[in-house]
């Protein structure tokens, strides 16, 4: 349990695996939104890598309902 605990009181960082994801990434705007949602969302590196093969930043950025898509990808 005190492992769980103090993982938990760490903060998220994006390993350098995510960082090669978002430097593939051209559009400075895009690349935000992905280190962003990463960060807040806790993303693997595969998950961030899914979410920008599905173009979530596109969907996103067209999107109605911006909140229900985000719940979509939400854990």
């Amino acid at each position: 349990m005190q492992d769980r605990d103090a993982a938990a009181a760490q903060p998220f960082t994006l390993s350098e695996s995510h960082c090669s994801i978002l430097s593939g990434i051209e559009s400075g705007q895009e690349r935000l939104f992905y280190e962003n949602e990463a960060i807040r969302q806790q993303w693997t590196a595969q998950e961030l890598q899914r979410y920008y093969d599905y173009d979530l930043f596109g969907r996103y950025s067209i999107s109605c309902d911006k909140d229900a898509l985000m719940r979509t990808v939400g854990k």
